[in-house]
This record gives structure tokens, sequence and C-alpha cells, in this order.
């Protein structure tokens, strides 16, 4: 529903540029230097990150717009989990990462910091692709000067720097990632978050995080067994960082239905602020083994490893990650 919407606002602009994405195909002839002054006067919408990312980008970038459009990035400023547990962004601290400025030019070793305009946007194309106020053009990973929005190559747009202002000083998801073998192998976060997929040019910009269900189940693995009057579940974090990663309203519960009807469950998530309670979510890469008494050694009914990805969420509402038997 939300991308035939994104799709229909798409195509009640897409007369306002007609900037192909393959950059083989020759720019259009508004985009020549004899017509700069049009290009520069009035400032162009992808130089003003307050615009709607359907106004600045979505015209010449059309299959980026709508992944974008179904990501957590396109809804960090309007999803009901974000605004609950924000309450309703009275907590102002959660602002400027749900809607930042263009993190290039604010820094990329401090938290982000909070857009005054277009907060709907979440984090807008520009918050990632946008430069200093005054250089020409957007980040790109190469240069290409005579497309419209003039993108120009960005080392830091290749490296988990970027990352940095969102996702480190409150999160600490940078420094779990180095620890782990990824890292090692010097890959980044956009290995897994905006990966390359086959028949497309760049990387998508689609909906590769904890929101999305089928990538959730990829990061990791479950296993269980009966030992005499236990039964052991195995659980391997496949992702270079904690799992439930960042969010403290994301929980991962194992969920075990014995015979008798009783039901127990087993929740890792990460405390919220105050809570006296250890950290129990899983390191990166890390296995671990969790042992439940089995009454009159009977075998479980039913052991289900579910996913909740906001406080409260009833287990049938849940991510089913994985079931036994």
């Amino acid at each position: 529903m939300r991308r035939a919407l994104a799709g229909a606002l798409l195509g009640s602009v897409l007369g306002l540029a007609a900037c192909p994405e393959d950059p083989s195909t020759p720019a259009p002839e508004w985009t020549q230097a004899e017509n700069a002054s049009e290009l520069e006067s009035p400032p162009s919408p992808w130089a003003e990150p307050w615009r709607p990312a359907l106004v600045a980008c979505a015209p010449c970038h059309e299959r980026v717009f709508l992944e974008w459009s179904e990501s957590a990035h396109a809804h960090a400023w309007t999803d009901r989990n974000a605004r609950q547990s924000s309450r309703e962004f009275t907590r102002v601290e959660c602002r400027s990462c749900h809607a930042p400025q263009a993190v290039l030019a604010t820094g990329l070793d401090v938290i982000a910091v909070e857009r005054e305009a277009q907060r709907e946007d979440g984090v807008h194309c520009l918050s990632c692709h946008g430069l200093p106020s005054g250089e020409a053009g957007v980040a790109g990973l190469r240069d290409l000067p005579t497309a419209p929005c003039r993108p120009r190559r960005v080392e830091a747009l290749a490296t988990n720097a970027l990352c940095f202002p969102c996702h480190e000083p409150r999160q600490g998801t940078l420094a779990e990632f180095a620890r782990s073998s990824a890292a090692a192998r010097d890959e980044r976060c956009a290995t897994c978050h905006f990966p390359a997929l086959e028949g497309r040019p760049g990387r998508s910009h689609g909906d590769w995080g904890g929101a999305n269900e089928r990538f959730v189940r990829t990061g990791l693995r479950f296993a269980c067994r009966v030992e005499g009057e236990a039964l052991v579940v195995e659980l391997e974090n496949r992702t270079p960082h904690r799992f439930p990663a960042e969010s403290r309203t994301r929980s991962l519960v194992v969920r075990v239905e014995h015979e008798s009807g009783a039901v127990e469950h087993r929740s890792f998530r990460r405390p919220n602020e105050g809570e006296s309670s250890p950290d129990e979510r899983l390191e990166p890469e890390e296995r671990r083994e969790l042992r439940f008494a089995l009454p009159g050694a009977e075998a479980p009914r039913r052991v289900e490893l579910l996913f909740k990805t906001f406080p409260l969420q009833p287990d049938a509402a849940a991510f089913v990650l994985g079931r036994w038997p």
C-alpha cells in the first residue's frame, strides 16, 4: 500500500526532471553549462534538504526513491513505535537521529544534528548525500559532473563513518561491529543493510533492517534438542553486532509450550535507561545454549523463537524466526 502510494505520488512529479539513473545516457540539454543560471536560481531542489525527497530526488532516482520509501529510514519520524517510545518526540534527544541534517556537513565524529523542517521524511536522502552549505552537488561514489545534481565522489560515503552520527553515540553499534569477523574482513554496514543486488546498478536502499521479517530471520540460527530431562535451545547470532540490535523496543523471545500447557518465556533485549537488569542480548557472532527443565522428561509441545518489534507486542503478532519440532 505504501509503495503504491509512493509510486502514484512519484508519477505526479516525474515531469519536474528527466535525469536517467544510467550515467551512460546523455544528460538532458537543460543541464548544460549555458543553462547554469537556470540551475542556480532558484536553488536546485537537491541542494535544499528541507524539500521533500519526492521533489528533491525522486524525479531522477525513481527506483531508489521507491526502495527508500519502504525503509525504516523513510519512516524514522512517522513510525508508530518510534513515536510511542519517544513520547511523540517530546524526548528531544531522539529527534536528531530520526530527522537528521546532512551528517557530512555536521560531522561524522559527533551525534547528528536535528533538522528543523521536513521531518516527516525521516532520514532524508540528503541526510546521507547532502554536502556542507556552499558546496556544489551531492555526495556520491563517483564523479558525474554532467548530471543535474552533479554527484561527486566522497570517500566517507563508502565507510562506516557515515553511520556513526546516528548509530554509535547512543547505540554503540559500530563498536560492536568492530569486534566482529566482518570487520576483520573489511566489510561494512552497507554490505548487509544496503546490499548490491543482481540485475540493478548501485546498492539497494530498501528495508534491510529490523522491520523486515525475512531479513531478520537471516541473522539468527536456531536449533533444539532434548537431553534427559532438559530442553536445550541453541542460538547463534550471525550478525556482526548484538542481536537484537540497537533499539530498546525490540526483543528476542524463546517461547516453550510444555505438554502440560504451561508456557515459559525467556526474553533478550536492550535494557531501558535506568533499568538495573543486565544486557543479555547475543554478542556479535555469539553461540549460546539455553536450558529448560522438562517436567517428567516429556518433550515440549512446541518451541518458538519470536522477534518482537515493539514493547508488549502479543506473541501472535511477533515475527516467527523458528519453530521446533
